[in-house]
């Protein structure tokens, strides 16, 4: 089944407001002794799985991975390994809002390398389009600098996840031309980050936690609803839309984000906050138009082109 750039687009939207529960669950795990890495292996192990349990059932051709492959899978595994780590280090270290933010630099670190391996056009819509969007998550979270303490490495750490997750969605990009089913690029990076975080986690704290039958239901809810489903269509994504569209409305993260911690937590949404949902909102617009400024005035200017056009479409359409 074939999709549409719109459709692509409405789908994504949905994904990245799933990233949006990972809080819902990991809050949960911290309290019970889980690490960041922990969390993270855990993460990425329930995903890892999961693939890999629908892989053998429905696709076993995609387990034929050649040593090139794997070299591949490989490199952007470990890039989002220490982006989850990063992140989860920052957020122990600065403030949420402030944390958050400095990920979501991402998107510039997008067009940079866009600009030198793609070679995308950046065009103004996409430039006016994330600046909307990080107006907006800055509204969300209440600004850059909120209460807490401050730390550099903290900063330091947020802004390296950042770069991460960028070089990953990309990496997405990378495995869609070379011809890799994003169900293989999730399952392998997913793997491969695993057995290399595999000697630094708190083995007891984890078996306890997958023997714990009230445990369970946060541990599948972190790693399938708010990892797996939303990274496959991450992963997917790639196929529909170019790397800078896909790290724009990856900032709607951020939105649901908001949304949770005011109906889970009690966290009170203030008029700036509806603002910057807003402004999230108007950057998926923006991003989204199709309209061609110059022709609309073209047409307007010469209004016998217009008409021209309306009766080769009307032709068309009475034609047997």
């Amino acid at each position: 089944m074939e999709f549409n750039k719109t459709q692509a687009m409405f789908i994504l939207v949905i994904s990245d407001m799933m990233y949006g529960l990972v809080g819902l669950f990991s809050r949960y795990l911290d309290k019970i002794g889980f690490s960041s890495i922990d969390i993270t292996f855990t993460r990425l192990g329930i995903t890892f799985i999961t693939i890999f349990i629908i892989v053998l059932i429905f696709k076993r051709q995609l387990l034929k991975v050649d040593l090139r492959a794997i070299l591949f899978f490989l490199s952007f595994g470990v890039f989002k390994l220490m982006a989850d780590i990063a992140f989860f280090y920052a957020i122990d270290n600065l403030p949420m809002a402030l944390a958050s933010i400095l990920q979501m630099m991402f998107p510039f670190y997008i067009i940079v390398i866009t600009l030198l391996i793609f070679k995308e056009k950046v065009d103004r819509r996409k430039i006016i389009a994330m600046l909307v969007a990080f107006a907006g998550c800055t509204m969300i979270t209440g600004g850059m600098f909120g209460t807490g303490d401050i730390t550099s490495m903290g900063i330091v750490s947020a802004l390296i996840s950042g770069l991460f997750v960028a070089i990953y969605i990309m990496g997405g990009t990378f495995s869609y031309q070379r011809g890799y089913d994003p169900l293989a690029y999730v399952m392998f990076c997913s793997l491969i980050a695993d057995l290399i975080a595999l000697p630094f986690i708190n083995h007891e704290v984890i078996f306890n936690a997958f023997t714990d039958f009230d445990v369970v239901p946060y541990l599948f809810g972190l790693g399938i609803i708010a990892s797996l489903i939303p990274m496959f269509l991450d992963a997917w994504s790639a196929k529909y839309l170019p790397p800078t569209v896909i790290s724009i409305i990856a900032l709607f993260e951020v939105v649901s984000s908001a949304a949770i911690g005011a109906l889970v937590f009690d966290e009170t949404l203030d008029l700036l906050d509806f603002i910057g949902i807003a402004f999230v909102l108007l950057s998926i617009v923006v991003i989204n138009i199709k309209i061609d400024i110059n022709a609309r005035r073209y047409l307007k200017e010469h209004p016998e082109k217009l008409e021209e056009l309306k009766e080769k479409f009307r032709f068309k359409k009475e034609s047997p």
